[in-house]
């Protein structure tokens, strides 16, 4: 008795399926291919040694039907459609939806009333109140939310990408009833790449100092794999608005600069009360924090090697201009300043 099987495989490439009927009358098997997207619906016809037909209708239910008077045993297995498309295509650019939910925990043996973020700087000593308190705190607030875009223009090619958490805290935040915690930028940037190995970008994104784990590509960074927001103790970084340029020489060598937002931080026993350490916060700024008056940029400058087998290494170099004035000066209307 021949027996009739049909096996669907899914193409992901063609975003079609393929079911193979293999015909089985007593040692001879003949495979028969027929397919279709979008699930519609084919019948084939095959002609058997004992010229009887049969018609066979699936792929929309995976179900076979037989016709005439011979007897068919039928194993049909279900067509099931695998969605794996990944990005959305929308004008010529491709979109790509990023993201994960985050369920995550921490418990501190000494309290430093943190979230999943610590400050190990202000981890308490054993003859404080605090060093003899645990702390436990369950959140969600890093479950993150991003999108990333390519497109091509002329010979280069535009990518963009957005990221954000929920680690930012408001001035009404609290953990008592809601926990309405608020959305935070994380990076939002853009990027052009040339064929001559030019990669210029801007917009706020991981420092430049921050350690890559091959080349300099942005969303290279070698941040450590862990739920601590703080990550660990020697890990170099920030995420700050910042511009730079970014040149590949080979395989193995790249080299870039970049001109980056900065913001110094400060601290001194005894100083004088004319001696200035920041401000708080204006217009747009977080009034509750204090913020330091720049003149100028921060410059990062880079040099890359991958060699083959060998790993990664950087060398890099941090230019900063503070203010000049540290310590405040009094102006008078009367009074002439030379020098």
């Amino acid at each position: 008795m021949p027996t009739l099987m049909a096996v669907t495989v899914p193409l992901h490439e063609q975003r079609e399926s393929v079911t193979e009927l293999v015909v089985i009358c007593g040692e001879r098997r003949r495979p028969v291919r027929f397919g279709g997207a979008g699930g519609s619906t084919h019948i084939s016809t095959i002609s058997m040694t004992t010229s009887q037909r049969f018609s066979v209708v699936s792929l929309a239910a995976a179900r076979l039907a037989t016709l005439g008077a011979l007897a068919v045993g039928i194993s049909p297995l279900r067509a099931m459609a695998q969605d794996s498309t990944a990005s959305i295509r929308y004008k010529g650019v491709t979109i790509t939806p990023v993201g994960f939910v985050a369920a995550e925990g921490v418990w501190r043996e000494r309290n430093i009333t943190a979230d999943i973020g610590s400050s190990y700087n202000a981890i308490p000593f054993s003859g404080t109140t605090n060093g003899h308190l645990s702390e436990m705190r369950l959140t969600g607030r890093q479950s993150r939310l991003a999108v990333a875009l390519d497109g091509k223009l002329n010979a280069a090619r535009l990518n963009g990408y957005w990221e954000s958490d929920f680690l930012g805290v408001g001035t009404s935040s609290n953990s008592n009833e809601s926990n309405s915690y608020v959305l935070r930028l994380r990076q939002f940037y853009g990027a052009a790449s040339f064929t001559n190995g030019w990669t210029l970008s801007a917009g706020q994104m991981w420092s430049f100092a921050t350690t890559n784990k091959k080349g300099m590509a942005n969303r290279s960074e070698a941040v450590p794999v862990t739920i601590e927001a703080q990550y660990v103790p020697g890990f170099n970084w920030a995420r700050q608005f910042g511009f730079r340029a970014v040149k590949t020489l080979n395989d193995v060598a790249s080299i870039g600069v970049a001109i980056e937002e900065s913001q110094t931080t400060f601290g001194a026993r005894n100083a004088p009360a004319t001696f200035v350490l920041g401000q708080a916060g204006g217009s747009l700024l977080n009034a509750t924090t204090n913020y330091s008056t720049d003149a100028a940029p921060d410059v990062v400058a880079k040099l890359a090697f991958d060699p083959k087998g060998m790993g990664h290494w950087e060398l890099k170099a941090i230019g900063r201009e503070t203010n000049g004035g540290l310590t405040a000066r009094r102006y008078s209307p009367l009074a002439c300043h030379s020098g």
